[in-house]
């Protein structure tokens, strides 16, 4: 377990009020099937120690803590048409992240498989992500999917948790 950061608990508190994550979409062609992307981000999840982390109060503080066998919040349901992830984006803007149960982010496939069109919607708590990061994650997960439906081995290694972000600034600031 880690306590979280001053900006960490600045984003918990804001998030007691109103939900306060990063809701992103990646629009695809040519998409890989959904069993694919599953498998690409259950070693996603192994591989970032946050993505299978949950938030945990102890006498006053607040932690991050490690989920044993965290469950995969991965959802695959039909694809409408072009637009329907409209919709599932505004229900993840306004459906807070169960960061307590955990774990801190959500992810929907939506999949044609007749036309091979797709659109991931990841959905991950401000605690452990920014856009920033949130891009770099769609990145390893596209590059792991493309690997695996490849026919291609696929290892990945476990990154230790982040820091405290305040630990990345001069002390002044």
């Amino acid at each position: 377990k880690r306590e979280l950061g001053i900006f960490e608990r600045a984003q918990y508190i804001s998030d007691r009020h109103a939900p306060f994550h990063i809701v992103t979409v990646l629009r695809l062609e040519n998409a890989p099937p959904s069993h694919i992307v599953r498998k690409a981000l259950t070693l996603l999840q192994k591989r970032h120690p946050f993505l299978s982390a949950r938030l945990m109060h102890e006498k006053g503080r607040h932690y991050f803590a490690t989920l044993v066998n965290p469950p995969l919040p991965f959802r695959n349901p039909p694809r409408w048409n072009n637009d329907h992830w409209h919709q599932i984006v505004e229900v993840e803007l306004a459906s807070r992240i169960d960061a307590i149960n955990g774990p801190m982010f959500r992810c929907t496939y939506l999949y044609n498989e007749s036309s091979a069109k797709a659109e991931i919607v990841l959905a991950l708590s401000h605690f452990i992500a920014d856009s920033a990061s949130a891009s770099h994650l769609l990145h390893e997960l596209m590059t792991i999917s493309a690997s695996l439906a490849d026919g291609m081995p696929v290892s990945v290694s476990e990154l230790p948790p982040a820091p405290l972000l305040e630990s990345r600034f001069p002390s002044k600031f």
